[in-house]
């Protein structure tokens, strides 16, 4: 990857491919996909380097190999932004697991299979039991994972495809 940065500040302003040819002249950046007026041979150059592993926004440095977020405060929002993101879809999609395994029994979804958990009709009892049992030990295990996650002692997950493996296996009792 070539890295187009100031000289001074060693701060990023684009990420090239290796095959793209480059040119910083008097008349500017030129590539095959870009023309940029501003960026000259005395105040930029180009680096060779690998990308950051995660960009969320905001202005980079890179120097001797080290990515830098120069406006911490923006790159901060970015990534609590996104990470709230994701933790709602994992949370909806966590709900949606459990309403569609009950909804596999009539239930209309995890909610009315709990109701009933004290029915007078045994089967129905034991249903409602399970549901208890099952929406607890999933939601204990899913808040759990998220502090270890926050705590840095687990992988940030990129979706829920990451995290459902970690959930309860949800069977119906025989």
């Amino acid at each position: 990857m070539q890295i187009i940065r100031e000289i001074a500040t060693h701060r990023a302003l684009y990420l090239l491919p290796d095959f793209e040819p480059v040119s910083i002249s008097a008349r500017g950046l030129i590539t095959p996909s870009l023309r940029a007026l501003d960026v000259h041979p005395d105040t930029h150059e180009a680096v060779s380097g690998q990308p950051p592993e995660l960009w969320l926004g905001g202005a980079l440095s890179y120097n001797a190999g080290v990515w830098t977020v120069l406006d911490a405060p923006a790159y901060a929002q970015a990534q609590a932004t996104k990470l709230d993101s994701l933790q709602a879809t994992i949370v909806m999609a966590t709900q949606q697991r459990l309403d569609v395994f009950f909804q596999t029994r009539g239930y209309d979804g995890i909610l009315s299979a709990a109701t009933y958990a004290t029915s007078s009709v045994p089967k129905f009892a034991a249903e409602g039991q399970y549901a208890v049992a099952a929406r607890d030990a999933t939601w204990a295990g899913l808040y759990d994972f998220m502090a270890q996650v926050q705590a840095g002692a687990a992988p940030m997950p990129t979706s829920y495809a990451d995290v459902e493996p970690l959930l309860p296996v949800l069977t119906w009792p025989a």
